[in-house]
């Protein structure tokens, strides 16, 4: 069954109807069995025809337009009993000439009195649909149609022009624009003998008649291309129009399911101050218009627009396959965005700024807590991305819809999403607005209860997505169950400062007094005011504390920090705004189970480590996370003489620096990343570097060759890296053999997958690294480079020494499979036998 407009526009016969005759006739539908319309019109019968004798013959002129004119009119009278006029009319309309000639045969008197008891009208619905030939042999057969009068002229013109816009055909229109004769016909069959008119005023104005219905037209149409050619016109009427498309013709365009026309109008609406009618247009209401009509495209579409979206994913029956399409693209795309972002600046802040996708991002998350409890557990993961964000956070406690405030927890709450709640209630404001409301009791759905988890602040579990849980299993299965017997997370992390006051009160910062005397500083804000400083003093003391670590680290899990500044983002502020410290507590579990797990001296340090340098990598990086953000400028790069630092392409290299400001903490997303950096030399956790990705590189390279390497890739790679220390160009043979031995793609990515196995999220750092490393000039469109992995490789992977040996050995790929051995990479590390009791003093490692 044909039913909607876009089942119309794809079928090649229902296409070819014209939409008032589709709904006058065919009620807008058509059953598909009926238009197949493949047997011989003699052996036809009623049932493979509609019950409509007009429908039914409007059909046949078109399925079959090489029956004789005789065979088809005889048809429409006998078999469909249609009259002498609607043959003649709709033969008109579908351009039928055989049976026109037919019947001019057969009674050329009456014909010659239905078209003139009709008057223009049969041309009029001929030139309607285009049918330009037909009207030329009216012309040709009956000589005083031309002599119609200028009124009837004009109403033609008008809807030749029209039609030649719905149907795109700007060869005709250019023919409008060069002349307007004032001869109808001469117009419609491309002759013009007419007087010819200047074209400015009257094509202005059939474009500006009835509001601009010629662009409207184009509009409901689809037709970009007679949108463009009008422009080309009348540019300055672009505005007047794009603001009656708005207001009048929305519907339309979505009843015709014309995707371009929407994303063009959404384009060049951006740039007018009316472009908020537009997306005001975007609403429930267009997208219920789109899907009755079946036009998916344009629901997808339409999804992006938050009014549409928030209304779709409450109707997980109706909408939930594309709304669940759409949740998945929406949130691969801001992944990727962040992965960008990470690339231009490591420790930047991955936030959005436009309000629309804001709001979207709202209520993507509303959909995925709303979805959770069925679905997949990587929900909860999305879920823990999105309010990492420092913009989709900022609404968490809120209400977007401007009802009750904490929205997204009273929905977890309706349906029993208990991670959600755990993970949203871990955020101060929306803890404080739910204490100021009964923890929503009354919405709560079976055991759930908020004030369960106000006393469940001990986990670090529900900060982690799913990959980092596995990351940190064994970890967190070792000094989970440490920090309570240390008396919990409070407990732990003043044991944290005891620590860091006792290294910085060993190590104090020092100032220089105006005497020229170095002065230690005091641990405490209120002590360091009783100094009573001069201002250049304490200009310079300030200075002194910013560049203590010990310190730094301290200031960051303090409440409140008073050497905070005044404009830092991503901060608490209390109600008389006197006072501000950093988000540290949402982490505070997680902080101290690395804590512990740095200063545990019964787990041995690893790798070359010791435990108090483990401890003082710790504490750098609880610095580094307290003054992320002051090290968001950068400059250019000097040696210790003060000379500029250039690059192999004689550029300034750049570095970042501390601006030595007041501290600017990282948002939340940003401690979790240095959190997962903070502990080093620890056989529960592997921490990957740059360092030991390019160890693990060559590694890789190194065994790729050891095992495919043979006497005659040495021959032909002295020639070839003689053929680069001379300049000759490179023999096809050398080239040919040296690269049927490159690193194949498959190793490549089980090499990726190995790093994610064991490094969880942090080889995500490392991806485009490792795959530039192994780019081949064909890669970059510079295949005259002829380059290969063994020569690319030979002097960074020590690749010469290779050569020499002449026996292989089991190593990487020795399995024969292509892939890495996963011991290689992976090998496992027995759990250490802890002692029943740890140490409880403060460490002073």
């Amino acid at each position: 069954m044909i039913s909607t407009l876009e089942q119309k526009a794809k079928d090649p016969i229902a296409a070819q109807i014209p939409h008032y005759i589709w709904k006058a006739e065919f009620k807008g539908k058509l059953k598909t069995d009926l238009i197949a319309l493949n047997k011989p019109l003699d052996a036809l019968t009623n049932n493979d025809l509609p019950r409509n004798g007009t429908a039914a013959f409007i059909l046949l002129l078109i399925a079959y337009p090489h029956v004789s004119g005789k065979e088809l009119y005889q048809f429409a009278v006998e078999e469909l009993n249609l009259s002498f006029e609607t043959i003649v009319s709709y033969s008109a309309i579908f351009g039928q000439l055989t049976v026109l000639k037919y019947i001019k045969e057969c009674n050329s008197a009456k014909l010659k009195k239905t078209l003139y008891n009709s008057h223009s009208k049969t041309l009029a619905q001929a030139a309607a649909n285009g049918q330009i030939a037909t009207i030329a042999w009216f012309k040709k057969e009956y000589y005083w149609i031309s002599k119609y009068t200028a009124k009837d002229q004009r109403v033609l013109i008008e809807l030749a022009f029209n039609n030649a816009i719905r149907k795109g055909d700007v060869s005709t229109l250019e023919q409008f624009k060069q002349n307007i004769p004032l001869t109808l016909l001469d117009i419609l069959i491309g002759t013009f003998l007419g007087q010819k008119q200047p074209t400015p005023e009257k094509l202005k104005g059939l474009i500006k008649k009835n509001n601009f219905n010629a662009f409207c037209l184009a509009c409901e149409n689809g037709r970009l291309n007679v949108i463009h050619w009008i422009l080309e016109q009348f540019p300055q009427e672009l505005s007047r129009m794009l603001q009656i498309i708005i207001a009048l013709k929305i519907q339309d365009i979505l009843n015709n399911g014309h995707l371009n026309v929407l994303i063009w109008l959404e384009q060049v609406t951006a740039s007018y101050k009316f472009k908020n009618r537009f997306l005001q247009r975007m609403d429930s209401t267009s997208f219920m218009t789109a899907f009755n009509n079946g036009h998916t495209d344009i629901c997808l579409w339409l999804l992006k627009f938050p009014a549409c979206f928030a209304f779709a994913e409450q109707h997980q029956r109706e909408f939930g396959p594309m709304v669940n399409q759409f949740v998945e693209d929406f949130l691969a795309e801001l992944h990727e965005a962040r992965r960008l972002s990470y690339i231009d600046n490591p420790n930047g802040v991955f936030n959005l700024q436009d309000k629309a996708k804001i709001r979207l991002a709202f209520y993507v998350l509303r959909n995925l807590i709303r979805r959770y409890p069925e679905g997949p557990a990587s929900l909860h993961d999305d879920v823990l991305f999105l309010l990492e964000i420092p913009a989709i956070k900022s609404l968490a406690h809120r209400s977007v819809n401007a009802n009750q405030g904490n929205e997204l927890l009273r929905l977890a709450l309706s349906v029993g999403n208990r991670e959600a709640s755990a993970v949203l209630f871990a955020i101060p404001s929306v803890e404080n607005l739910a204490a100021q409301h009964n923890y929503y009791r009354s919405e709560a759905q079976g055991n759930l209860d908020l004030r369960d988890l106000a006393n469940d602040s001990e986990s670090a579990m529900k900060v982690l997505t799913s990959g980092e849980k596995k990351r940190l299993a064994k970890l967190l299965a070792q000094y989970e169950p440490q920090v309570q017997k240390k008396g919990g997370v409070a407990r732990v992390m003043n044991n944290l400062r005891a620590t860091l006051t006792q290294r910085y009160q060993a190590e104090p910062a020092l100032y220089l007094s105006d005497k020229g005397v170095p002065c230690p500083l005091p641990v405490e804000y209120a002590d360091f005011i009783a100094l009573n400083l001069s201002s250049a003093e304490k200009k310079r003391a300030l200075k002194a504390y910013y560049e203590n670590k010990n310190h730094t680290a301290l200031r960051y899990i303090s409440k409140p920090n008073h050497w905070m500044h005044q404009k830092a983002s991503y901060v608490y502020i209390n109600d008389e705004r006197t006072e501000r410290w950093s988000t540290f507590e949402e982490y505070q579990s997680l902080i101290a189970t690395f804590y512990l797990a740095a200063i545990d001296k019964k787990s041995p340090a690893i790798d070359g480590h010791t435990i108090p340098g483990r401890l003082t990598h710790f504490i750098h990086e609880l610095a580094l996370i307290g003054r992320a953000h002051n090290w968001d400028q950068s400059r250019i790069k000097k040696d210790a003489k003060g000379k500029v630092i250039k690059n192999r392409q004689n550029q300034p290299v750049y570095e970042q620096f501390d601006d030595l400001t007041g501290d600017k903490p990282s948002c939340l997303s940003g401690v979790k990343r240095r959190l997962f950096q903070s502990l080093i030399g620890h056989s529960l956790f592997a921490m990957l570097t740059g360092e030991k990705v390019e160890e693990l590189l060559i590694d890789l390279v190194r065994e790729y060759f050891k095992l495919v390497l043979e006497q005659k890739h040495s021959e032909a790679l002295d020639v070839v890296l003689n053929c680069l220390a001379t300049g000759d160009d490179i023999p096809d043979a050398e080239y040919d053999l040296l690269s049927s031995i490159n690193i194949p793609t498959e190793a490549i990515n089980t090499f990726i997958v190995d790093l994610e196995s064991k490094y969880g999220d942090s080889a995500f750092d490392f991806l485009d690294h490792i795959k530039d490393k192994f780019l081949l000039p064909e890669d970059n469109d510079k295949p005259e480079l002829r380059n290969t992995h063994l020569v690319g490789f030979y002097y960074k992977a020590r690749l010469e020494n290779l050569f020499a040996q002449t026996q292989k050995h089991s190593g990487f790929f020795a399995n024969g499979s292509g892939k890495p051995s996963q011991a290689l990479f992976l090998g496992e590390v027995e759990d250490p036998d802890w002692d029943s009791e740890f140490d409880s003093t403060i460490s002073t490692c």
